[in-house]
């Protein structure tokens, strides 16, 4: 699995886990310099605990400063998880299982 959420985060997974990275650039003097790499910052037994964390994060280390500010900022990272989520396919998923569910319910 390959999620990307924007410029900042990715989302991958091994047979056991998945994983969210934040995406850093190498800043040392060296033949890597400037290069970009994923580095891990968690492991998660399902998709949802890795976007749980994913929005706890992004707060803890944003500097917003007031209720708006949060709001603001955790809208910005939901838009961007839908965005992502729908690219992947699953928001193609959600509707086509949820539209049958309505037309056979309704």
């Amino acid at each position: 699995m390959k999620l990307t959420i924007n410029d900042k985060y990715e989302i991958g997974s091994d047979p056991m886990n998945v994983i969210l990275y934040e995406k850093r650039v190498v800043t040392r003097d060296g033949k890597n310099k400037g290069k970009e790499y994923k580095y891990p910052i968690g492991y998660y037994p399902s998709l949802e605990w890795a976007l749980k964390d994913l929005l706890k994060r992004e707060i803890l280390v944003s500097e917003v400063e007031g209720v708006k500010e949060i709001i603001d900022c955790l809208e910005r990272l939901g838009n961007d998880i839908t965005k992502a989520l729908k690219e992947w396919g699953c928001g193609k998923r959600r509707e086509e299982v949820w539209g049958g569910y309505q037309k056979k319910h309704t």
